[in-house]
């Protein structure tokens, strides 16, 4: 690969496992099994240079196969201001993003950090929409710069989008 040449790139963020009645789409009960979820993340790895893929703590035993692959890294999104619910004796505080970064490094590949700490966002329209910072410390993960080209596999509120049409990242 030439150093100037562009990259692929793609964030997926599905219906977190069982959580699928959240979502009025017709298709959102396929990701109650863990194998769509399995089949996407070999897709992400098999189709992109750089892919991060966002689930919940309590996935990461069932998808520890994917956390094998070479160059593949958790980081954690640290929610200091998040829903505390009634029945759950342990808030969800935190998500672990699952992430491969594009290599090799590019001059001009931004330098992140594997946390973000940024609190959850209320009322965007959207079961699980990311905060701002959170889309930009995606890119940064992935080592996207400008020119190269960006999927978002399921993209809600289109935060991803907006974050990538700023360019300017953290």
């Amino acid at each position: 690969m030439q150093k100037d040449e562009p990259r692929k790139f793609a964030y997926a963020d599905p219906p977190y496992l069982g959580c699928s009645h959240f979502y009025d789409h017709p298709e959102s009960h396929i990701w109650d099994e863990k194998q769509t979820h399995l089949d996407l993340l070999t897709t992400l790895d098999r189709d992109y240079d750089g892919w991060a893929y966002s689930c919940t703590a309590r996935d990461l035993g069932w998808l520890a196969p994917v956390l094998e692959l070479e160059g593949v890294r958790v980081a954690s999104w640290v929610k200091p201001f998040a829903a505390f619910k009634r029945n759950v004796p342990i808030a969800y505080t935190w998500e672990p993003v699952i992430f491969r970064r594009a290599l090799p490094r590019r001059e001009g590949d931004p330098i992140g950090r594997d946390h973000l700490s940024e609190p959850i966002t209320l009322k965007r329209g959207f079961t699980g929409a990311k905060p701002h910072k959170f889309n930009r410390w995606i890119l940064d993960l992935m080592g996207y710069q400008e020119g190269d080209t960006m999927t978002d596999i399921f993209p809600g509120t289109g935060g991803m989008t907006k974050a990538i049409n700023e360019g300017v990242l953290l």
